[in-house]
C-alpha cells in the first residue's frame, strides 16, 4: 500500500481545468496546491514542502516547464517526487516524468493515475486543506463539487 500524500501540486495553464482537478482531488481526500501557470510553482513548492505528486500541464511554456522539472529533480528533498504530465499527446515522452495523463480525461482516469503514486489522506490522518498558490476560488464547495462532476465519470 502506498503512503498517504501530504499534498499534490497541480500546475495547469487553464483555470477551468485547474479548478476541476483541484475540486476532484480535494473531494477524494487529497490536499491540493493549485497553481495557474508556472510562475508561482517554485514558491508553492517552498510553502508546501514536499508534495506526494506533481501534476504538470504540458502546454506551459517549455522553458518554464523545463525549469520546474529541473528544480524538482535537482533538489534533494524533491527529486523522488513523481511527476505526471498532463498532455493532449499521449505519445510524448520525457525522461524526467513518470507518466502522461492524456487530456481530456475523466475522473476515473485521474483518480487511477494519482492513486498509482499516492493514496488520499483519510479523516483520522488530519484535516484536508487547500493551498491555492495562484488560482482564486470564487465559488463555494458546492460549486467545486459541481466542477469535479463536470470532468465526468464516463
Amino acid at each position: 500500500m502506498l503512503p498517504p500524500c501530504a499534498s499534490v501540486l497541480v500546475v495547469e495553464a487553464q483555470l477551468d481545468v485547474l479548478e476541476a482537478i483541484q475540486a476532484a482531488l480535494e473531494f477524494d481526500g487529497y490536499r491540493v496546491a493549485a497553481v495557474l501557470g508556472s510562475k508561482g510553482a517554485l514558491e508553492a513548492l517552498e510553502r508546501m514542502g514536499r508534495p506526494g505528486l506533481v501534476l504538470l500541464d504540458e502546454t506551459l511554456p517549455e522553458m518554464e516547464r523545463a525549469r520546474l522539472i529541473r528544480f524538482i529533480r535537482q533538489e534533494p528533498t524533491l527529486r523522488s517526487v513523481p511527476i505526471v504530465l498532463l498532455s493532449v499527446d499521449e505519445h510524448i515522452r520525457l525522461p524526467e516524468v513518470q507518466a502522461v495523463l492524456r487530456k481530456p480525461f475523466n475522473l476515473d482516469r485521474l483518480y487511477t493515475v494519482v492513486r498509482t503514486y499516492c493514496e488520499p489522506r483519510r479523516e483520522e490522518e488530519g484535516p484536508v486543506h487547500s493551498a491555492s498558490a495562484e488560482a482564486s476560488r470564487s465559488e463555494d464547495e458546492a460549486g467545486g463539487a459541481q466542477r469535479a462532476r463536470g470532468l465526468s465519470r464516463s
